[in-house]
């Protein structure tokens, strides 16, 4: 994946995975079964991909739904594209 220098970072609380600042302050509730940092892609868009229910989606750093969870698995193929299972 491409630059990972945003400032929101995944973190666990007990078995499901959220977002923090830097300081720890919650920016995004811990509702995810897995979850990978924030990265920026060609295209400029700020995304990091998560599960629930055991589908992966992307969400964006306010937290909103971009790529709906219909995934089972997913390959970064290059800064910009994705292949989904």
């Amino acid at each position: 994946m491409p630059n990972h220098s945003h400032q929101l970072i995944p973190f666990l609380n007990g078995n499901k995975y959220g977002f923090s600042e830097i300081d720890k302050t919650i920016a995004i509730d811990c509702i995810y079964q897995r979850a990978y940092p924030f990265a920026e892609f060609i295209s400029g868009n700020i995304l990091a991909p998560v599960m629930l229910k055991n589908k992966w989606g992307f969400i964006a750093m306010s937290g909103e739904l971009i790529i709906p969870f219909a995934f089972s698995d997913f390959i970064c193929l290059t800064d910009d594209s994705f292949c989904f299972e």
